[in-house]
């Protein structure tokens, strides 16, 4: 599973990155919408996009939609943030077990594989 994280640096989501990389993910970290933006249409690929919700969530999947991506987001904050458009939401600060739940929920819904070992360890 790729994982790209779009964030500031110092946001709570950087504690949430750290967490992902235990499920066994790979993580692009991007600094916010427009660097987001860039990688994905520069090659870098994604499964999952976990954006702070207090950055442009219209402008991020504006973006999706003219390049024809379908990358689910996972906006990181209040509930209010489904509201904006994401998929779904992850509460601040980030718990690995609501982290780890909404990875696979997506993971089986797109058909993707995640290393059961990796699942196995998460407490």
């Amino acid at each position: 599973m790729r994982l790209m994280v779009v964030a500031p640096r110092s946001a709570p989501l950087t504690r949430a990155a750290k967490l992902a990389q235990q499920l066994d993910t790979r993580i692009v970290c991007a600094d916010g919408v427009e660097h987001a933006i860039c990688l994905l249409c520069t090659g870098s690929r994604a499964d999952v996009l976990l954006i702070d919700y207090t950055l442009a969530l219209s402008e991020l999947q504006e973006a999706l939609s003219v390049n024809r991506q379908a990358v689910p987001i996972i906006a990181c904050g209040p509930e209010d943030a489904i509201y904006a458009g994401a998929s779904d939401y992850l509460p601040v600060p980030a718990n690995v077990q609501e982290l780890a739940a909404l990875i696979r929920a997506l993971a089986l819904e797109d058909g993707l594989q995640l290393r059961e070992e990796s699942n196995a360890s998460i407490h």
